[in-house]
């Protein structure tokens, strides 16, 4: 656009004032006018199309570059989150032993439990699924899913691991056990598979079944030497046999296919008598009933409660008359590997007795003892 010569001074003239008072008050030069040959001509400063391009690829390998070290930082903190959860759920369900243990009731005793336990609440996320074992009031070992992780503990340290799907269930392995309380007269109950022993087994999916000889099964523990537990079967493998003799060789067979680190056998007469406090008596000794309460001519008849040493003749013929906790009509006992004399040998009797029957007996039958180290169990 042409323009006077008049007016062409008189822009010019305010322009250059314009820049000159923006440059004494150092204030940003301001998009300006340029005079040219009696043309005004308005510029504004921006960026070329190279240069809006380099700006793009630059932010783009920042972001590169940044994004993995944003994301593990991100990860880690979920992690130590979870890590954080399973410590204050320890801790809650610690503190809640030691509650109920002061008041004496609803106790929490030693052995292995699912979670989340009823009655623990704790501030943040709690587990929604795995395990923990506590022993002597404290939690030494346990398993959860956190979240989308699962946070374990081993010998020393708690970690996160790899992430796990949320609607698996936490892998557990091996046989599982319940302490025995102080009025117990077994050191514990062992849920195991004698042919697998790293299968898991608890309480839910053990047999106690007269003639089951595989899969979990149900055990207790009757002595502990620190290392190792010897635990015999809570039923007959065989219901009957046609003799002491055949029982020897029945052990063998209905044991075949298990571990041979458990060493299978037969239960003596002298660790009958030891469990139950007759720490004088031996094979040429006289009968006795497993819990002296009232004895009778057909052995030790106590009906109005179970007897500390039912567990010993459970699963025999008619033995809740005798204060046993489960009767099985299939057999009226089974054999221990004690002999008593050349006609006869020692064997524990449906009717709380240790007592020796004639070697032709044929209602008894035969009821394994393992030994099994204490490490391998939960």
């Amino acid at each position: 656009m042409k323009l006077s010569k008049v007016n062409h001074n008189i822009v010019c003239r305010r322009q250059n004032i314009a820049f000159a008072e923006s440059k004494r008050g150092g204030g940003k030069q301001p998009s300006f006018l340029v005079c040219r040959k009696g043309m005004i001509i308005m510029k504004s400063k921006g960026f070329t199309l190279i240069e809006l391009l380099a700006v793009i690829v630059i932010l783009a390998i920042i972001a590169l570059i940044a994004t993995p070290t944003i994301l593990g930082v991100i990860e880690t903190a979920r992690k130590g989150s979870s890590e954080q959860s399973a410590l204050g759920y320890i801790d809650a369900v610690e503190k809640q032993v030691a509650i109920n243990q002061v008041k004496n009731e609803n106790l929490i005793n030693d052995g292995t439990y699912n979670v989340p336990m009823t009655g623990i609440t704790v501030k943040g996320e709690a587990p929604t699924k795995g395990w923990l074992k506590i022993e002597k009031g404290m939690v030494t070992n346990y398993s959860f899913v956190i979240g989308k992780y699962v946070v374990t503990k081993g010998s020393e340290t708690v970690k996160g691991d790899e992430p796990a799907k949320t609607d698996e269930e936490v892998t557990k392995t091996g046989p599982t056990q319940e302490l025995g309380k102080e009025s117990d007269t077994y050191k514990a109950i062992v849920y195991l598979d004698p042919t697998d022993l790293t299968k898991y087994c608890d309480a839910s999916n053990s047999v106690s079944t007269t003639g089951t000889k595989e899969g979990c099964m149900k055990w207790y523990a009757y002595s502990d030497d620190g290392t190792n537990y010897n635990m015999i079967l809570d039923h007959n493998t065989t219901a009957k046999v046609t003799s002491w003799n055949a029982s020897k060789t029945q052990i063998t067979t209905d044991t075949t296919s298990w571990d041979s680190s458990l060493k299978a056998r037969l239960v003596t007469a002298e660790e009958i008598a030891k469990i139950t406090g007759n720490t004088n008596w031996t094979s040429a000794s006289e009968w006795f009933c497993l819990e002296k309460t009232s004895s009778t001519a057909n052995g030790c008849y106590n009906p109005t409660k179970i007897s500390k040493y039912s567990w010993i003749y459970d699963y025999t013929n008619e033995c809740v008359n005798y204060g046993c906790s489960k009767a099985d009509s299939s057999n009226s006992g089974y054999w221990t590997s004690t002999i008593y004399n050349s006609n006869a040998s020692w064997g524990i009797n449906s009717n709380g007795v240790l007592y020796y029957n004639g070697a032709e007996e044929i209602e008894r039958g035969v009821r394994p003892v393992i030994t099994i180290s204490k490490d391998i169990i939960q």
